[in-house]
């Protein structure tokens, strides 16, 4: 028989598990949950190592200038992704947990509905583009990442592994399009190709995973031809998201608006600058995601039995995350110049500076994306869905304010504050979310950490 290095390290974990008292369906659990999370980070690590050292070379290949150009097209197409999204990452994956028995109508309405809201996506970014004043070249560039995002549809297939805790599938595709596209990066730096191949390159990375998610669905013994659309279930599930797909949205404007701004009111120059020292402050935002993806349905499990117990948790998640973001933030912090000068070279110093301010935005992001799960677990769409826009807004208003004055050191400024209010402050202003305060709060001095 095959050995399976998998079996090796359940039993080699359970075995140091079961000299504790820990009950033996809790120690399966831990076990299911940690070979689901160490999925999920392996795809990441490829991710952050492949993508993001081939987007140095990128960066390097093209100058301040032209990466600058791309990366202000990435960003006005990506201002349009909420509407392919709709908002039903998470809420498919809770109702193919809360519904098995309803699977096939729950992916097929999904899949519909992703399908209009991709090609209605595509329409914005078409009619916006004629309102643009950037060249005909950058038009192209945008129109071929966004021709790319049709492709979102198919990621349904990802929300049924993430139920069934089994992320080693959806990592499977994303890896192999990250993969895929770093290579055609490279050989488009070989061949001295022109900047409109790298769109092309971004495009065909989400292709390649759409079509990876549906093609591993398949040969799992599922049939994407048994999906049902369910009209019930489809307005059940807008119903839920809307709030999720809008909020998305706002988030998808202060985080990509002030490169959009960048260019306007300076030039594609000072664009590439920030974009690279943005590169090195959002690389680490996976960590936080594969946490919450994998660990946070057992915490919703736990509220169902035990509210103090489930808030224990929430609390030890987030002082796990609060630190990790700390850990990497004040390094970077002390060695931005050198970071910035080794990786991209002496043009792009003026990014140090950006860095600098930009990576302890990494804090309350981290600290944000568990409060968006836990929005969900307490049916808090709506609120999480005001607190956004005013985010959006103050980030807005910041970059109008700052950057003439301050150039792209007044953005990094604007987008530190704007995460600062999103993720932490703001659950000062409304009394439902008070308490999720008081547990960040908490969560920074370690008080319930350690204890069982």
């Amino acid at each position: 028989m095959k050995p399976n290095f998998g079996n090796y390290i359940s039993n080699f974990i359970n075995g140091i598990l079961i000299k504790t008292s820990i009950p033996e369906q809790t120690r399966l659990a831990f076990i299911r949950y940690f070979f689901n999370t160490g999925w999920m980070f392996a795809e990441r690590m490829l991710f952050m190592i492949v993508a993001f050292f081939v987007g140095i070379y990128v960066a390097r290949y093209l100058g301040p200038g032209k990466y600058g150009i791309l990366n202000y097209a990435l960003s006005f197409a990506f201002l349009f992704q909420a509407f392919s999204k709709l908002g039903l990452d998470g809420i498919v994956t809770r109702n193919l947990i809360q519904n098995p028995d309803k699977k096939l109508e729950i992916l097929g309405s999904s899949f519909t509905l992703k399908v209009l809201g991709s090609i209605f996506s595509f329409i914005l970014i078409f009619v916006s583009l004629q309102f643009s004043s950037s060249d005909y070249q950058t038009k192209i560039m945008v129109i071929i990442i966004a021709a790319g995002m049709l492709f979102d549809s198919l990621e349904v297939g990802r929300f049924f592994f993430e139920s069934q805790v089994k992320a080693k599938y959806s990592a499977v595709a994303s890896s192999v399009s990250v993969i895929v596209s770093s290579a055609l990066k490279i050989l488009f730096i070989f061949l001295v190709a022109d900047l409109l191949w790298f769109a092309v390159a971004y495009s065909v990375e989400i292709v390649v995973r759409g079509v990876g998610f549906l093609i591993i669905y398949q040969k799992k013994n599922q049939n994407i031809s048994k999906w049902k659309f369910d009209k019930p279930i489809s307005k059940s599930l807008l119903k839920d998201s809307w709030p999720l797909m809008l909020s998305s949205m706002a988030v998808m404007l202060y985080m990509r608006i002030d490169q959009i701004m960048i260019k306007e009111m300076l030039d594609a120059n000072a664009v590439g600058q920030y974009a690279a020292a943005v590169k090195i402050s959002e690389i680490w935002y996976f960590i936080p995601v594969i946490i919450n993806n994998s660990i946070f349905p057992a915490i919703i499990g736990a509220k169902t039995k035990n509210e103090t117990f489930y808030y224990k948790r929430l609390q030890q998640l987030l002082s796990l995350l609060i630190w990790m973001a700390l850990l990497i933030s004040l390094p970077i912090y002390i060695i931005s110049p050198a970071i910035i000068t080794n990786l991209f070279g002496d043009e792009y110093l003026l990014a140090s500076s950006v860095l600098s301010i930009h990576i302890w935005s990494g804090i309350f992001i981290f600290m944000n994306n568990t409060a968006g799960k836990w929005h969900i677990a307490e049916n808090l769409t709506k609120l999480s869905l005001i607190k956004t826009i005013l985010g959006a807004t103050i980030n807005i208003t910041l970059n109008i304010i700052l950057i003439p004055k301050y150039g792209i050191i007044g953005a990094a400024w604007a987008t530190l504050i704007t995460y600062a209010f999103i993720g932490y402050f703001s659950n000062l202003l409304f009394k439902p979310t008070r308490k999720l305060f008081k547990i960040q709060t908490n969560a920074v001095f370690f008080t319930q950490f350690f204890k069982p």
